[in-house]
């Protein structure tokens, strides 16, 4: 037997369903689709039915929707970084534009379905940037506009690029943005904050922008300025996915000329000097703020890499580096930014595996930092073949959050401190290994958290680019913080769409 839509909406009202159909038929004719176009296969569950959901996206968006079975679904689907959200929606709908987000967003709004938005997939948080078959995945991939203005000061940047793209499109105009430290990472990450390598000079990536442009839960299109929408401009610098969809935004450009960098690879016995000269530059280098260093510490050896936005041999801010035994891993150098990011993705496999991150915060202090180090290095030595735990100490300047505030304001709460952020980057290649991979990586920074707390130096805070699924990132924004999320989410989301129907991911429902 065939069921119209029509005839369905009228067995839904007879079975008292929810008033969240909305006169689904007139919806639907809004967005020029015929409800009669269409036969159903169940009668009793077409609320939150993904198959009746992907049906109508298909008729809607044509090609720009991808079924289970057709060609190009799989690669879809494995875009996403890691290899643990590699799973099957539903459907896959690949907007072009605003507009067809708005569309797609209404469709699932008035048909209740469950879904999940993804810019670049670099997000390795299962169901954050990945659908399951209860769901439809929008995929921002297509929203690629990249334009400078005349005057070269302002980049718009639709939210599918990824910031290679980005600084490869700009560097010809000899003009970039703080966007992400990787060229294959997606532009969403403006939305948890966005470290650059040049943050201490010009902040988060979030800072930088001027505007941004989101699909609301209604379908409305609407702008976030300083000036407009000034409390959902606030709130979008760190307070991700809870109210709405971006589409696009504008950044506030730097001039890109030739800067320094050089990365020295130390072996793991020096790594009590090595956590010294860390602490002695962010007490005096990290004060020259054209200076930046980033670390990777591993098994094999322990890698700094020294930035410094002038062309300038060995700047004095790294001075307590230079002293140490150490093997050259890239020599002295001059490279542009967009070079520096080809140079340093070398460093980053392409092949794919399972990966998590996971983050903390303290105030700058060696006796931590050593102590931490050694745990990661009893945890290292019990992991299964094929796994790995990268241990990061990120220093944060105490002027990082001045830089946002001067520029609107962000969502984070900074601590006005030196700080460190700790990740612990985890890779493996088992998904029997799930659990030991994820738990050690846990287990590490639990011990550093409780000897950070005996030391009254541990800080709240968590970095949302580098959190895992389980860290209550919001709510460690403080309690003012995380309240004027919940108010700007019930404003702009009065149906709370975004709360309800959207996948996993940092909502302020789930902490």
């Amino acid at each position: 037997m065939r069921f119209t839509l029509y005839g369905l909406l009228g067995f839904a009202s007879l079975l008292h369903a929810a008033p969240i159909a909305e006169n689904l038929s007139t919806t639907l004719k809004s967005l020029n689709v015929n409800p009669a176009d269409f036969s159903l296969w169940d009668q009793r569950n077409f609320l939150g039915n993904p198959r009746l959901t992907c049906v109508v996206l298909e008729k809607l968006f044509g090609s720009k929707s991808t079924g289970v079975y057709e060609s190009g679904y799989t690669a879809l689907t494995e875009i996403t970084w890691s290899q643990t959200c590699w799973v099957n929606p539903a459907c896959i709908v690949s907007p072009a534009n605003a507009q067809d987000v708005s569309k797609a967003i209404i469709v699932l709004r008035a048909l209740q379905t469950k879904f999940s938005v993804r810019s670049g997939g670099h997000m390795a948080n299962p169901g954050f940037s990945s659908a399951g078959p209860d769901a439809v995945l929008i995929s921002l991939s297509n929203l690629t506009k990249l334009s400078l203005s005349s005057d070269k000061s302002i980049a718009t940047i639709g939210v599918g690029n990824r910031w290679g793209a980005v600084y490869n499109y700009l560097q010809p105009y000899n003009v970039t943005v703080i966007g992400g430290r990787i060229g294959t990472v997606g532009s969403a990450l403006v939305l948890g904050g966005g470290l650059n390598y040049f943050s201490g000079q010009f902040g988060l990536s979030a800072d930088t922008v001027e505007r941004f442009q989101v699909v609301l839960s209604d379908g409305s299109i609407v702008t976030a300025t300083r000036t407009k929408n000034s409390d959902l401009f606030q709130a979008l610098k760190g307070g991700s996915a809870n109210f709405g969809i971006v589409t696009e935004f504008d950044l506030r450009t730097r001039y890109s000329g030739p800067l320094y960098y050089e990365a020295v690879l130390y072996p793991g016995d020096q790594y009590p000097a090595l956590m010294k000269a860390l602490v002695e530059y962010q007490r005096n280098g990290s004060l020259d703020t054209k200076a930046s260093l980033v670390t990777s510490f591993r098994v094999e050896g322990n890698l700094v890499v020294f930035l410094y936005l002038d062309p300038v041999i060995r700047p004095s801010a790294f001075d307590p580096f230079y002293s140490l035994p150490s093997i050259p891993f890239f020599p002295p150098g001059f490279a542009t930014i967009t070079e520096l990011v080809a140079a340093l993705g070398i460093g980053f496999s392409s092949e794919p595996e399972r990966d998590a991150t996971r983050v903390t915060s303290f105030e700058t202090d060696e006796s931590i930092l050593n102590y931490s180090y050694g745990i990661w290095q009893q945890v290292v030595a019990t992991l299964p073949a094929n796994a790995s735990l990268e241990w990061v100490p990120q220093p944060i300047g105490a002027g990082l959050k001045a830089k946002g505030d001067q520029y609107g304001g962000n969502i984070l709460g900074l601590p006005a401190k030196n700080h460190i952020w700790l990740d612990i980057v985890a890779k493996w290649k088992n998904p029997a290994d799930d659990a030991f991979v994820l738990n050690a990586s846990k287990f590490i920074l639990d011990k550093t958290d409780a000897f950070a707390k005996s030391k009254n130096k541990y800080l709240p805070y968590l970095f949302m680019n580098d959190a895992y699924a389980d860290q209550k990132v919001l709510r460690s924004y403080g309690t003012t913080n995380f309240n004027k999320i919940v108010q700007v989410s019930k404003k702009y989301d009065p149906s709370q769409t975004f709360q309800k129907l959207q996948g996993n991911g940092y909502l302020w429902t789930r902490e």
